[in-house]
């Protein structure tokens, strides 16, 4: 069971997005019925949810547990994965006052060198450098952060913001592209968001 949970972290961890909710779901009915309130089988309940229905309140809650259970293991990499799940489902949902919680465990398991935790805390820095009116800075620290450790659905936000920042540069052709790239690996709803960022290409002149 250790090395199948060991796989089922990174599958709903950084490997989250680049596999169907059916994949998922075959995975959750082969998983031990005493091994279902296990943290990992709680990990994998929670993200087969958030793929199915965001907005059901039982995500948050079954992604929580996982969270909590995977603490209570010391196992840093399953409880990242479960934090990254809460903190997107707070960024989906603009709840800023959750993501403000999930900040501190966050940083202390940056501190220990957790890498999906790394770069979740890195975004929230570029982030803040954008509240505070530096593009410059924020495009900088979204630059720094190793896409090798983000789902597709965090790789999309990343870019989503380096678009933004690189038109605040007035760098409107790569904020384009950064965009366009985006797309291909977004959800269907975040696209029209990505699709605003595309529509600036009609001040490069490029009319379809």
């Amino acid at each position: 069971w250790e090395d199948v949970a060991e796989l089922l972290v990174r599958a709903c961890g950084s490997e989250y997005g680049r596999l169907p909710a059916s994949t998922l779901r075959g995975w959750r009915a082969a998983v031990p019925a005493t091994m279902r309130e296990h943290a990992t089988g709680l990990l994998l309940e929670g993200a087969l949810c958030k793929s199915t229905d965001p907005a059901e309140p039982r995500t948050l809650e079954v992604l929580e547990r996982a969270a909590h259970s995977f603490r209570a293991e010391d196992n840093t990499a399953g409880e990242a994965a479960a934090l990254s799940h809460l903190a997107h489902l707070a960024w989906w949902q603009q709840d800023a006052s959750a993501l403000r919680a999930l900040g501190p465990r966050i940083a202390e398991l940056e501190g220990v060198g957790e890498p999906l935790a790394t770069t979740l805390a890195s975004l929230g820095r570029a982030i803040a450098a954008d509240i505070r009116g530096d593009a410059a800075k924020a495009l900088a620290r979204l630059d720094a952060i190793d896409a090798e450790h983000l789902t597709s659905e965090w790789a999309a936000i990343v870019a989503f913001h380096r678009a933004g920042q690189l038109l605040t540069l007035g760098r409107i052709a790569e904020a384009v592209a950064v965009a366009e790239e985006a797309r291909a690996i977004a959800s269907p709803v975040f696209r029209l968001t990505l699709e605003a960022i595309r529509q600036t290409r009609w001040h490069l002149g490029e009319i379809d």
